[in-house]
């Protein structure tokens, strides 16, 4: 796949840049996502690509964009953080 640099996309960074600046969103960091890389590198690629397909495709990609940014905003790791109802990644089944 095509690396695309996000940095450089103005539009996308008009976007984004906004909610990546925000001490909320740069905590994403300090977590690890999906064993290679920090919370923070996957919301920013998730938003990325989301935002290019939306553009391709017509439709509102200043929400998608913002959307992928915020779509992994908590602090914890769901692997190891357990909760009395369910899971962060599944359904609560009675």
């Amino acid at each position: 796949m095509k690396k695309f640099d996000w940095k450089t996309d103005e539009e996308y960074m008009n976007y984004v840049g906004p909610l990546l600046q925000t001490k909320e969103v740069q905590q994403l960091e300090n977590y690890t996502q999906h064993h290679f890389s920090t919370r923070l590198e996957h919301v920013i690629t998730v938003s990325y690509l989301s935002y290019r397909i939306a553009k391709y495709l017509g439709w509102n990609q200043k929400a998608v964009a913002r959307a992928g940014i915020l779509h992994d905003l908590f602090y914890y790791d769901w692997r190891v953080t357990k909760f009395t109802r369910g899971t962060h990644a599944g359904f609560i089944q009675e």
